[in-house]
């Protein structure tokens, strides 16, 4: 997945519980280097009433959740850079050049848009052995030009 551009990842045909608004976010964080915070939900649900009964029908509250849990902290929509994560009309969403993307039914919806809610993702101690050194100083990874390879792998 790490030579995935967010393009080919975002156009992938949705699927509940493989590529669906949460799951692609995810997939391009971590083609991006970063933690995989779906890890543990990934082939639990395939239909989006199993996507409601996993959320308990609240994505804002889960998603919150899911973040503080690996440890990424909660920030201000209006301070939202590239790679951070939102809800942006109900949709999980990455922000990537300047926009928020998110993966619907219907397909890509990007908006610059305020997002509802923003969290930062950040490499964990566990994953400092594996990035560069640049990011390990607390530099975030490049999203390069429309491409996903530049981050660190």
């Amino acid at each position: 997945m790490a030579d995935q551009s967010i393009e080919e990842i975002m156009l992938r045909p949705f699927a509940w519980g493989q590529s669906d608004c949460c799951l692609v976010v995810c997939d391009v964080l971590v083609a991006r280097g970063y933690p995989d915070p779906a890890e543990g939900y990934r082939g639990v649900y395939g239909s989006e009433r199993g996507a409601r009964a996993l959320t308990k029908g609240d994505l804002a509250k889960w998603a919150a959740e899911l973040f503080e849990r690996m440890g990424w902290p909660e920030i201000d929509p209006g301070d939202a850079q590239d790679n951070d994560v939102g809800l942006v009309r109900g949709f999980a969403a990455i922000r990537h050049e300047g926009r928020w993307v998110a993966k619907t039914e219907k397909g890509l919806l990007t908006t610059s848009r305020l997002a509802s809610r923003a969290w930062r993702p950040q490499f964990i101690l566990d994953n400092l052995s594996s990035i560069s050194p640049a990011c390990s100083s607390g530099a975030r990874p490049s999203t390069g030009q429309h491409s996903l390879r530049s981050g660190p792998r």
